[in-house]
């Protein structure tokens, strides 16, 4: 009976942590989703991990989190979202912000020089 007991006891702690954990997790995709509507549409995956970090640490879960998992998990529930690197800064980066970025550097390019080299 103690076995059982004691056995039970460390289903219900881990199945609270995985909810403190889910929790987490979703609070920091509606995050994600509420900047998205205001117009922020690049994160670094370093802020993202210590806001995820951060948070299960309020709801008292000691946990290492891998940043490359937690960027795979983003990825998944983001489709329209990607990876970026410059080598040292891992960027989740949504389509729609390198399309206004490429329509942005295509509108401010000058083309006068072009025209110089073609003439």
């Amino acid at each position: 009976m103690a076995a059982q007991a004691k056995y039970l006891l460390k289903c219900m702690t881990d199945l609270r942590k995985k909810f403190k954990e889910s929790q987490a997790f979703f609070e920091l995709v509606e995050y994600i989703k509420d900047s998205v509507c205001d117009d922020k549409l690049i994160f670094c995956l370093s802020e993202l991990h210590s806001l995820y970090v951060c948070r299960l640490d309020t709801l008292g879960v000691n946990k290492e989190i891998n940043k490359t998992r937690l960027k795979m998990s983003l990825l998944e529930y983001f489709p329209d979202a990607q990876e970026q690197s410059d080598g040292k800064n891992i960027l989740i980066v949504f389509k729609t912000a390198i399309h206004r970025l490429l329509k942005h550097a295509v509108l401010q390019r000058d083309f006068s020089e072009d025209a110089t080299i073609l003439a």
